[in-house]
């Protein structure tokens, strides 16, 4: 019983198979590490109060008739080829992870549940899933996946986001299959770009694939952006991006501070179709968006269209995080790029010039770090780091049109600018 003693401890196992009755990993910085080739067997697995269960070797294993985490208690899967099976019940709940960055994993149990804040992310390529009765997600519960998920019966009434790594043809994005069982899902359903990537061409992602009917009362549809929509019918849900259709073009989404109590955040489109509202949301201390208040869109307009929404109660946060939840009046959800507000950040604005520009621009005044250079319909069209605050010039695309360009920081610092021959 060596290894029982060694709970308390960072361990690792690299026996061919432990067994135990029970292992129970309990209190923050405790944690056991499963090194490479290693294997743990265990009747039930228990993960909870701010302990870690750490699977950093390549084709490690984990066996258990039951497998839990809770209160803050993780299970990190970030080797490759990662196995975890599980006889009876796989629960994550009270604000536990099973966060899976390697690739190739494989997880299998017959009853899934995620809830009371726990969250299951499936973030590495070639992961898998099944779950061969119940995937429960209930409300509070957040399920995150590029990979392939199949369930015999699936209830959702929680978070689920499908990431996309790659165009469709590819594979790289998140899929769910049932068989046998209809798909009954109540929370939000939403599409996420991820790791850099950004469609150019058309693009139809099938997420939800059944053999019976797919359920969506109380179904929310979250898309990536412009140029997204949601294709549900009976027995499957697609993702599909169309370059040609902009419910909304943003030019630009800024936050500036108004003296030292106060932000104000400026946007401006250059189209809408079919647009409701803005909804102004503000992240919170605990990494949620709450929306502080909302602003009616044009609806349907081909002219440029300014708005702005002054936030008189901004709170502790440093830096402040903002986003536009832009609605359509079909109920179609977008989102705008982040806008990130630092609290040293009082000092004098970045700048751009020559603007009217040409060649090149030099540009001041932005924090050290990655920018992009997007035009009106907000496609990017170049990138690159910034090396500080100090003056800095930057060549623009050789052919670029003429037309109206915005250069923004990775931490949301945005001007717009406009080229000419």
């Amino acid at each position: 019983m060596k290894a029982l003693t060694l709970l308390l401890f960072t361990c690792s196992f690299c026996v061919a198979s432990p067994l135990f009755a029970q292992l129970t990993v309990t209190g923050n910085g405790q944690s056991v590490t499963l090194a490479e080739g290693a294997r743990l067997d265990a009747a039930a697995v228990i993960i909870f109060n701010g302990a870690t269960v750490q699977m950093t070797g390549d084709n490690t294993r984990l066996d258990a008739v039951n497998l839990s985490m809770g209160t803050n208690g993780q299970l990190i899967i970030s080797g490759n080829n990662g196995d975890v099976q599980v006889e009876d019940g796989l629960g994550i709940n009270n604000d536990g992870v099973l966060n899976v960055t390697g690739s190739n994993a494989f997880i299998a149990s017959d009853l899934t549940i995620i809830q009371n804040g726990g969250m299951l992310t499936m973030s590495g390529l070639n992961n898998q899933l099944y779950s061969f009765d119940d995937f429960i997600i209930q409300d509070g519960g957040k399920f995150t996946t590029r990979g392939y998920v199949e369930a015999t019966e699936v209830n959702w009434n929680g978070e689920v986001i499908f990431l996309l790594a790659g165009n469709a043809a590819t594979g790289d994005y998140g899929q769910m299959y049932s068989e046998n069982s209809p798909i009954n899902v109540n929370g939000s359903i939403e599409g996420q770009l991820y790791n850099g990537y950004e469609p150019v061409t058309e693009q139809t992602y099938r997420l939800i694939d059944l053999d019976l009917s797919f359920d969506q009362s109380g179904f929310a549809e979250v898309v990536p952006g412009p140029g997204w929509s949601f294709d549900v019918e009976q027995n499957y849900a697609d993702l599909i991006f169309d370059p040609n259709i902009l419910p909304v073009e943003w030019l630009v989404f800024t936050g500036r501070w108004r003296g030292t109590d106060a932000v104000q955040l400026d946007w401006r489109t250059a189209t809408e179709s079919g647009s409701d509202y803005f909804g102004v949301e503000r992240q919170n201390q605990r990494g949620n968006w709450d929306q502080i208040g909302t602003v009616a869109a044009a609806g349907n307009s081909m002219n440029i269209s300014d708005y702005d929404f002054l936030d008189n109660q901004p709170g502790p946060a440093d830096p402040l995080l903002y986003r536009l939840r832009q609605v359509d009046l079909d109920g179609a959800i977008s989102y705008s790029p982040i806008v990130a507000l630092e609290r040293n950040g009082l000092s004098e604005p970045p700048t751009l010039f020559p603007n009217p520009a040409t060649n090149h621009v030099f540009i001041s005044g932005f924090s050290a770090g990655n920018y992009s250079i997007t035009d009106a319909a907000g496609r990017k069209v170049s990138s690159g780091m910034i090396l500080g605050t100090e003056a800095q010039r930057i060549e623009l695309p050789a052919n670029l049109p003429i037309g109206v360009y915005s250069l923004r920081s990775e931490y949301g610092k945005t001007i717009t600018f406009e080229v000419v021959r």
